[in-house]
C-alpha cells in the first residue's frame, strides 16, 4: 500500500484536494479532524468510474462509509470519528487509462438550518449534505407540478421530512415521510421542505434528495386518486416500491365496505380513517385472492385506501367502495 497523501483541513473545517488515481488505490490522510464531529467526504468531477472509502485507523481499517455510484457520478459519505484523522481510500472500478477528481473534506456541525422565514435553497435531483439540532431545518426548492420523490440518505439518527402545501409556504403541514423515501405531488412551482430531528437530541446529519419521480404512479399519500362511493375503478399498483393510494368521501358514524375484485397479481389492501395513511383500521392481506375486502365505521369525511404490489409486474384490480 503507498503512502497516503496528508491533507490538511483549514480553520473551518474544510479541504479541497485534485486527485487521481490509476491501476491501484490512492490513499489519503486528512488531519486535524475534530474528535466526534461529522464530515461529508466526496468525489466531484469524476473523470472515469472510481469508489469512495473512508476509514478511522491509519492501516486504512475502522469502516466508517463508503460510495460506489455507477460511471462518473459524484461519490458521497458522511462520516464521524473519535480519532484527530480520517483516512480514504479511492479505488478506480473501470479506470484502465486512470481517474481525476476532485477530494472535498466539509465539517458538517450539528445545527438546524434555514427558516421558515429564510429557508435553505435547494436544486432539484442534486443531494444536499444537512444538518438539524434541535429544532426543524427548512428547505425550499422551485419543483415543476408533478410527483416527486425525497429521501433521506447517509443519515445519522431518524429524522422525518415534512412536506408543505406548496400554496401556503410552512403554514400548511401535507404530509409526513417517516421513512427513507416518500413521493409527494407538487402542485405549484415551490416545493417546502423541513426536517425534523427533535427525536435525537445528539441532532441528525443526512443527504437531502427531491426531484421528478420518472415512473408511474396513482396517487400519493398526501394526493390520493379521489373515488365516488358505489362507483367501480379500474385501478393498477405498478411495482413493488411504490404503492397506490385512494381517498372517498364517507359520513362519520357510518359503516362501510372497500372491496377489490379480479385481481391480476399479488397485492395487498390497507384501509385508514385518517388522512396520511398512518395506523390502518382495516386489511385484507391473504394469497393468493383474486378478492380481497374490508369493513369498517368511518371515523371522519373520508376513507383512505393504500394498495400494495407484491408481483413482479404491474398488478391490476377493480376497487370499490359502498355503504354497508
Amino acid at each position: 500500500m503507498a503512502e497516503p497523501v496528508s491533507i490538511a483541513l483549514d480553520m473551518n473545517g474544510e479541504a479541497q484536494y485534485s486527485g487521481q488515481v490509476g491501476m491501484t488505490n490512492s490513499y489519503y490522510a486528512i488531519n486535524g479532524v475534530a474528535p466526534g464531529e461529522y464530515y461529508h467526504v466526496s468525489l466531484t468531477l469524476i473523470t472515469n468510474d472510481v469508489d469512495l472509502y473512508v476509514y478511522s485507523s491509519s492501516d486504512f481499517t475502522g469502516y466508517l462509509d463508503g460510495s460506489s455510484n455507477p460511471g462518473t457520478e459524484d461519490e458521497s459519505a458522511i462520516v464521524n470519528t473519535a480519532a484527530t484523522d480520517l483516512y480514504i481510500k479511492v479505488k478506480p472500478f473501470d479506470a484502465p487509462d486512470g481517474a481525476r477528481f476532485h477530494l472535498n473534506i466539509t465539517h458538517k456541525p450539528l445545527v438546524d438550518e434555514g427558516t421558515a422565514l429564510s429557508p435553505v435553497s435547494l436544486v432539484s435531483s442534486e443531494g444536499h449534505v444537512g444538518t438539524v439540532g434541535l429544532m426543524n431545518s427548512y428547505y425550499v426548492l422551485p419543483v415543476e407540478p408533478g410527483v416527486h420523490e425525497i429521501s433521506l440518505a447517509g443519515l445519522e439518527g431518524s429524522p422525518e421530512i415534512i412536506y408543505f402545501d406548496g400554496d401556503s409556504g410552512y403554514l400548511d403541514r401535507k404530509y409526513t415521510c417517516a421513512g427513507p423515501s416518500c413521493l409527494v405531488t407538487a402542485s405549484s412551482s415551490m416545493m417546502y421542505l423541513a426536517v425534523d430531528g427533535s427525536g435525537t437530541a445528539s441532532g441528525d446529519v443526512y443527504e437531502l434528495v427531491a426531484g421528478p419521480y420518472p415512473g408511474q404512479t396513482e396517487g400519493t399519500p398526501d394526493s390520493p386518486v379521489q373515488l365516488t362511493l358505489d362507483s367501480e375503478y379500474d385501478g393498477s399498483v405498478f411495482n413493488t416500491s411504490v404503492d397506490s393510494y385512494y381517498s372517498v368521501g364517507v359520513t362519520s358514524g357510518n359503516s362501510y365496505g372497500i372491496t377489490l375484485s379480479n385481481i391480476v397479481g399479488d397485492v395487498d389492501l390497507f384501509v385508514y380513517n385518517a388522512p396520511g395513511f398512518g395506523v390502518q383500521d382495516c386489511s385484507d392481506e391473504t394469497y393468493p385472492a383474486t378478492s380481497k375486502s374490508c369493513s369498517l365505521g368511518a371515523g371522519g369525511t373520508g376513507l383512505f385506501i393504500r394498495i400494495h404490489n407484491w408481483s413482479a409486474s404491474a398488478s391490476t384490480y377493480i376497487l370499490n367502495s359502498t355503504a354497508n
